[in-house]
């Protein structure tokens, strides 16, 4: 039976932790799907598509975006959707460690929770190699680009939050092996 601090622990850490992580999975769509990761009063890109103003016909014109160094591009795209994509390990960790009261499912969590920020990292710092290669001031990074660093930070936040937890847990089990020898 659990004693009242695993049951704390269960319901605080396990619920905080994921939590932090779904918030980071959503700054890190967020950043994807908008087109503000470079901006300039007449122009604005994102991964997918650019926009050009027109003082011609007063409007704005989208297309795909075209950089000069397409292996670049593709690497920041690769890598975003990777670190998408290992949220769901994340959840395939965190839910049987939160069934099972497990610290090693939880320090598994915590790894690929990790493992989602620095993927997440290497696409910002990519991005900012390929603007640099296209010969394109990086003082005119978009809202988007801070959104990817502010997704950065909450995976790592959700990584000691995930390491915390499974401390928590492994001080437990070690306490209750402990009574049941005595």
């Amino acid at each position: 039976m659990p004693t009242r601090r695993a049951k704390a622990i269960r319901f605080g850490w396990y619920f905080l932790s994921p939590s932090v992580n779904a918030i980071g999975v959503l700054l890190c769509i967020n950043s994807l799907a908008t087109y503000h990761w470079y901006s300039t009063p007449d122009f604005y890109s994102g991964l997918w598509r650019g926009c050009n103003w027109s003082y011609e016909y007063n409007k704005w014109f989208c297309g795909n975006v075209q950089a000069h160094n397409v292996h670049l591009l593709d690497a920041v795209r690769s890598f975003v959707v990777l670190s998408i994509c290992w949220a769901v390990v994340t959840v395939a960790f965190a839910v049987p460690a939160y069934l099972r009261d497990s610290y090693k499912l939880s320090a598994a969590a915590c790894g690929s929770t990790v493992c989602q920020g620095v993927l997440m990292a290497m696409a910002l710092c990519c991005y900012v190699a390929m603007i640099h290669k296209d010969g394109l001031d990086t003082a005119h990074v978009g809202w988007s680009y801070g959104i990817g660093w502010a997704a950065v930070a909450a995976y790592l936040t959700g990584a000691v939050l995930f390491a915390v937890q499974t401390v928590a847990l492994f001080k437990t089990r070690r306490h209750v092996t402990y009574v049941q020898i005595n």
